[in-house]
């Protein structure tokens, strides 16, 4: 890590329409990375699941590393199948069994 780099020389959150990427995610702070991966990923899981389109991106983004995060950005066949697995586990948790 370039400990020359300051918080003013990487933007914190990219810029409306602009891809989220590994470096911009590195190069932030770890509270910021989760929320920027979470800002990023939540409308697309909104297109998948509305109605806890926010408790399934939460879930992702707290259990993933940075690289698996950007390749479900990237793969709409693998973020949907991370959604649908998320969703099985809200679903079991509810009826009271565990995974």
């Amino acid at each position: 890590m370039n400990t020359a780099l300051c918080s003013q020389d990487v933007p914190t959150y990219p810029a409306a329409g602009k891809r989220l990427t590994i470096y911009m995610l590195e190069s932030a702070p770890v509270d910021d990375q989760i929320q920027m991966a979470h800002d990023h990923m939540l409308p697309l899981v909104e297109k998948i699941h509305p109605s806890l389109a926010n408790k399934i991106t939460w879930m992702l983004v707290q259990d993933e590393n940075n690289i698996e995060i950007i390749n479900m950005i990237g793969d709409p066949e693998l973020l949907r199948a991370k959604v649908d697995e998320m969703d099985a586990l809200l679903k079991a948790r509810e009826a009271g069994h565990k995974p």
